[in-house]
């Protein structure tokens, strides 16, 4: 017995046919309500999670900013530690040259007032 290659061979205009009509029950189904609802309530879906993303690379990029703000911070704090020190320096320095020159202006004052004055002539 010689087996045949296909003992029920589908007619080609049958595969045809069975294509056709896959598309047309595709095109009603892309047609219908449901089908309409389910690609809207994906859409939604997809602009939903895009704007949470969105949210959650702004609230990133804020704390990047905060960290940025907070180091400024207190590199500023550091800066204004630093002048604080120096004037309390200069301050200081300043206060001294300020005692001795009252104290050479005392001492000066003390010893003019040992003098006796010149006379006022009246002219």
């Amino acid at each position: 017995m010689i087996m045949e290659k296909n003992l029920n061979p589908e007619p080609e205009s049958n595969k045809e046919g069975l294509k056709d009509k896959a598309r047309d029950i595709a095109d009603k189904v892309k047609g219908s309500k449901a089908y309409q609802k389910a690609e809207d309530f994906f859409e939604k879906a997809e602009d939903f999670l895009e704007d949470k993303l969105d949210d959650l690379e702004e609230k990133m990029e804020e704390k990047e900013i905060g960290k940025k703000l907070k180091s400024f911070a207190e590199k500023m704090d550091d800066k204004a530690d630093e002048f604080l020190e120096k004037a309390k320096v200069k301050g200081k320095k300043l206060a001294d040259k300020t005692d001795d020159f009252f104290d050479d202006l005392s001492e000066n004052l003390k010893g003019k007032k040992n003098e006796t004055p010149p006379p006022v002539s009246n002219a």
